[in-house]
């Protein structure tokens, strides 16, 4: 089969929460495809951009582009490669070969594949108790005249993950850490919060919110449980089982259905399971370039020849 454009099919895969086992009755049909190059488009080296012909939401990457993403451990590649038989809606000889040889995708570090969650829980959960601590020290800051000095209320300062007493300066000054700023005992109180309220701004609307759970995006919170949830079972079976085995608890966060908290912190402790596994995977430090620059010639080579 071929696109509109002429350009041959290599493959069609059904993609998304439909190919995940979280579609609800809201959620659209997503397809995700690969092409081969026109042949001049080859010769002469043009950039090939991803094609949508427009048919729900449907996209094709060129061959080129694919095995660039699947190299780099992107999760829209590796989705692709492991989906099951009656996920595949059109496949090639060229689409065989590369699911034969999946394996050789695969390497210790796929930090692309956990990239999502891990920003997820940073802009959420700002680090766990980050925001809480903050408003702690704020409230004490709030009940101190603006002109004082902070030795002032030196004693009196919240101690936590993020706030802590430290060593004194080289002019002997005491200090105290805040978020990650240090603050000096001579500094006015009215610059503190200044200070400190702008660390807090910097964290964004959305990550105030969330601390209510008022506003989560909860599509992307399930997104950043799946992705780990995944990359582990890579790490440990060499696979991904589709439709997911987490899909009943991945549909619940999809839905709002957990508590807000429970899933930052379930997404906090999915990333660092990940870095466990990893160092226990087994699998190389890098995937199997060569053979993927090897493959691609053959195969381009042989559609030119057509």
């Amino acid at each position: 089969m071929k696109l509109e454009t002429g350009e041959d099919i290599i493959c069609l895969v059904t993609y998304g929460s439909h190919l995940y086992g979280t579609a609800t009755e809201n959620s659209d049909k997503n397809f995700r495809g690969i092409f081969m190059p026109l042949k001049q488009d080859i010769i002469l080296n043009r950039k090939v951009a991803p094609k949508r012909p427009g048919v729900d939401d449907t996209e094709y990457f060129s061959i080129y582009r694919f095995i660039d993403l699947a190299l780099q451990g992107q999760t829209i590649a590796l989705d692709m490669l492991f989906a099951p038989e009656e996920a595949i809606l059109i496949s090639s000889p060229v689409w065989e070969k590369m699911r034969e040889n999946k394996e050789r995708f695969l390497f210790k570090d796929m930090s692309a594949f956990v990239g999502f969650a891990r920003d997820q829980a940073k802009k959420y959960s700002v680090k766990g108790n980050r925001l809480n601590e903050a408003d702690t020290f704020l409230r004490v800051l709030d009940s101190t005249d603006p002109e004082a000095r902070m030795i002032t209320i030196w004693d009196e300062l919240p101690v936590g993950l993020y706030l802590e007493y430290t060593d004194d300066d080289i002019q002997g000054i005491p200090q105290y850490r805040a978020l990650n700023r240090i603050l000096k005992a001579t500094y006015k109180v009215s610059y503190v919060k200044e200070m400190i309220s702008g660390v807090i701004a910097d964290y964004g609307n959305r990550a105030r919110k969330a601390k209510k759970a008022d506003g989560a995006d909860w599509k992307a919170l399930s997104h950043a449980v799946r992705a780990p949830l995944e990359v582990i079972e890579l790490y440990r079976n060499r696979t991904i089982t589709f439709p997911l085995k987490n899909r009943k608890l991945i549909l619940k966060i999809k839905k709002g259905e957990m508590p807000f908290r429970k899933v930052i912190n379930l997404i906090d402790d999915l990333v660092v399971k990940t870095e466990r596994d990893k160092n226990m995977s087994g699998l190389p430090e890098a995937p199997d370039i060569e053979f993927w620059e090897n493959f691609l010639y053959l195969e381009i080579m042989e559609y030119l020849k057509e």
